[in-house]
């Protein structure tokens, strides 16, 4: 037990998160305001939606796990619904565990969104306005997930249409890029040389991020758990800014190596993040693990530029939030409610128009 304990010590001076990069310490400084929120009413209720993403200024995509097909697409001005696509199955073009990866983009005259089946390892774009056409096979097959990411990857975001940038949690390195024509896959670790040997999932609990991803400057930024701080990746995969809310010396929790990693005592700090083309949104919780459950805790909302600069924060008075996709133009954030009115009001839709006016 004793050696155990030395062992995890050594541990927690040699895992520290690297200092590649620009770094730059800030404060949280004073609240900006509370962003006021309403309930998108009970047209969408009965849904139980895994992940949304905003698509036009008018549309919203949804996957609903409780629906087949499994994802739907939802007019933003009375919140009908206006085609559904993605079959559950394990046949060609079906889905057991559908997932989004990244923003909409536009292709010649269609729009489209990357689509990953989870489960099944394969990556798919949809075809957006053909659905909105009403044609069928609007799924594009882009290729089977390769056996290094399908372990545990966390977000896939397309560089070019050889490669792809991502973050994974179950490998050697927090980044990644896969090619496709070479059919590899580089990690890059971004984190120092470990002198003491653990698994590659516990060191990923330590550095586990929530990602978004700039096509226009090909950048990629992760928001960690269990460190306040913000990480921007070229696309090579290295860190070229970091923003980070204490100037002391980062000091790793001791995670357990067998069932649940976090012990009490431990923080989550950043969780869920969106961005548009102007700035990058991070829901902040600052709580204690074992505080999860507490009625009266609420996130607060973390705002940066895409290059690199913090612009303050503002309380969202309300705890429960999930996944959520942001529409500046409008001046909306949607989210996913898992608060106790989840059933009837699926979606919690926040004014922003004060932070990107």
């Amino acid at each position: 037990m004793r050696v155990q304990i030395i062992i995890l010590i050594i541990l927690v001076a040699a895992c520290q998160p690297s200092g590649d990069g620009v770094k730059e310490i800030v404060s949280p400084g004073s609240y900006k305001g509370r962003i006021p929120y309403t309930l998108t009413g009970d047209l969408m209720g009965g849904l139980a939606i895994e992940q949304i993403e905003l698509v036009t200024d008018s549309l919203l995509l949804v996957i609903d796990s409780g629906s087949d097909p499994a994802i739907s697409l939802y007019s933003l001005k009375d919140f009908t619904k206006i085609a559904t696509t993605a079959k559950r199955g394990n046949g060609p073009f079906e889905f057991i565990t559908p997932k989004f990866e990244g923003r909409s983009f536009r292709e010649g005259d269609s729009l489209f969104i990357h689509v990953s089946d989870f489960n099944a390892h394969i990556l798919y774009r949809l075809n957006i306005s053909k659905l909105l056409g009403g044609e069928p096979n609007e799924f594009i097959k882009i290729e089977d997930i390769h056996s290094d990411i399908a372990p545990g990857w966390l977000e896939i975001f397309k560089i070019n249409s050889k490669i792809y940038i991502g973050s994974s949690w179950t490998k050697s390195g927090r980044t990644f890029l896969w090619n496709l024509e070479a059919h590899t896959v580089n990690f890059i670790p971004n984190e120092p040389k470990l002198t003491v040997k653990i698994s590659n999932d516990v060191l990923g609990q330590f550095y586990y991020g929530f990602s978004t991803y700039n096509e226009q400057t090909k950048t990629m930024v992760s928001a960690m758990q269990l460190f306040k701080r913000i990480d921007y990746f070229d696309s090579t995969g290295n860190i070229v800014k970091t923003v980070q809310f204490s100037d002391m010396p980062i000091k790793q929790p001791l995670l357990r190596t067998e069932g649940y990693p976090y012990p009490e005592g431990t923080y989550f700090h950043f969780s869920r993040i969106s961005s548009d083309s102007k700035f990058i949104y991070v829901m902040c919780e600052d709580r204690r693990v074992e505080n999860k459950r507490r009625p009266d805790l609420e996130y607060q909302l973390y705002v940066f530029d895409w290059q690199g600069k913090y612009r303050g924060r503002w309380e969202l008075q309300r705890f429960n939030v999930g996944q959520f996709t942001v529409n500046e133009k409008a001046g909306k954030i949607y989210a996913v409610n898992y608060g106790p009115e989840m059933e009837r009001y699926p979606l919690l839709v926040y004014d922003i128009s004060e932070i990107v006016d």
